[in-house]
């Protein structure tokens, strides 16, 4: 097994290949926490051997407003299909009024079962601090 070494301020440290792998798996998460308001570039699913998760973030109006759910629900049968465990559903307060329309199709167009609802808290730089609710499909 190869190993690397790194240094952190007055510390020696190795590391084993498989704790690189690790590393990089935090890293794409850390990458698609912090990823900026209206950025659609960044995947939102991490699929390896430990993780198997996607996000689905319900936040634009005129997403609902031109397409209507179906986009939202075929994200999610996308990440089932493509093998992911989990789907975390995000609706953001401006979009709390669609949740009782999405998560009922969701529940019964995709193979996803809601496990649990969540009121959360999300933030970014546009909006700051706001309302969430978050669902958990496997």
């Amino acid at each position: 097994m190869n190993s690397y070494e790194s240094y952190i301020p007055n510390k020696k440290c190795r590391f084993e290949e498989n704790d690189i792998s690790k590393i990089n798996k935090i890293r794409k998460l850390k990458t698609i926490a912090n990823r900026k308001a209206m950025d659609d570039s960044t995947p939102l699913s991490l699929q390896d051997s430990i993780f198997k998760v996607s996000l689905v973030l319900v936040a634009k109006i005129n997403i609902i407003s031109s397409k209507g759910l179906t986009p939202y629900v075929n994200r999610i049968n996308n990440a089932f299909s493509d093998g992911q465990d989990s789907v975390y559903v995000l609706i953001r307060k401006h979009s709390f009024s669609f949740s009782d329309l999405l998560i009922p199709k969701v529940s019964k167009e995709t193979t996803g079962k809601n496990v649990w609802k969540r009121s959360v808290f999300t933030f970014d730089k546009i909006h700051g601090k706001n309302k969430a609710l978050m669902y958990l499909f496997r």
